[in-house]
């Protein structure tokens, strides 16, 4: 995936399945679960890190804002 490390690669998809799953955005608790991580501020980085990228984006101290900005091939 262009410009991604694969574990951001990997959230990137997640995220993107559960908005088109479920119609909201996930919860960085969500995240940690689904993606099986022990720490829920890996789930914090990783979304910075999308965001810094411009694939997803996320309105700090509010819950459920993440937009996905770029859809997975």
């Amino acid at each position: 995936m262009s410009g991604l490390a694969e574990v951001q690669a990997i959230a990137w998809r997640w995220i993107a399945a559960y908005v088109a799953d479920k119609g909201h955005s996930p919860s960085l608790e969500e995240i940690r679960a689904g993606l099986g991580w022990a720490s829920k501020s890996r789930a914090f980085d990783v979304v910075n890190d999308l965001c810094e990228r411009g694939y997803i984006s996320h309105t700090a101290h509010r819950a459920r804002t993440i937009e996905v900005l770029r859809w997975p091939p």
